[in-house]
């Protein structure tokens, strides 16, 4: 459900129809220059993922918000954020899961690493959008031993 909302929220908040990329092992490191997390707690303890290189997090805001913003703009930070906030919303209500989540946290910061532990159904996926891209990551916590 989570790629399907993704795709949803982007079509409608920025008019931007989204080819989901190839489905991936999420086997390597991923950077990023703009990344926003929402943890899930349901049957399973999981974070949501979003993130975004410079060029598509600035190209994003202008879409959805009208207003030109520079990268290092709260606007920026704060449109990403909201993005997972509704795909982690649309999500939920398309799945038979159930689950609570938590407020966006969202991270700054040139080619940051995004490490993916354990991912949950060892997917991710990566949509592509003009001029640059967006990656969802869905991560299932390690359990505590």
């Amino acid at each position: 459900p989570f790629v399907r909302a993704m795709q949803t929220t982007f079509e409608i908040l920025a008019e931007l129809p989204l080819e989901p990329g190839p489905i991936q092992e999420a086997d390597h490191v991923e950077y990023s220059d703009l990344s926003a997390t929402i943890g899930l707690v349901g049957p399973e303890r999981a974070s949501l993922l979003l993130a975004a290189d410079r060029q598509t997090a600035v190209d994003l805001t202008r879409r959805i918000s009208g207003r030109d913003a520079e990268f290092q703009a709260s606007l920026v930070a704060d449109t990403l954020g909201e993005i997972l906030n509704i795909i982690a919303g649309a999500a939920q209500r398309e799945s038979a899961l159930k689950f609570d989540f938590s407020l966006p946290v969202v991270v700054r910061g040139s080619q940051h690493e995004i490490i993916p532990f354990e991912t949950f159904y060892g997917r991710k996926s990566v949509s592509t959008l003009p001029g640059g891209g967006v990656t969802l990551l869905l991560l299932r916590q390690a359990e505590s031993t």
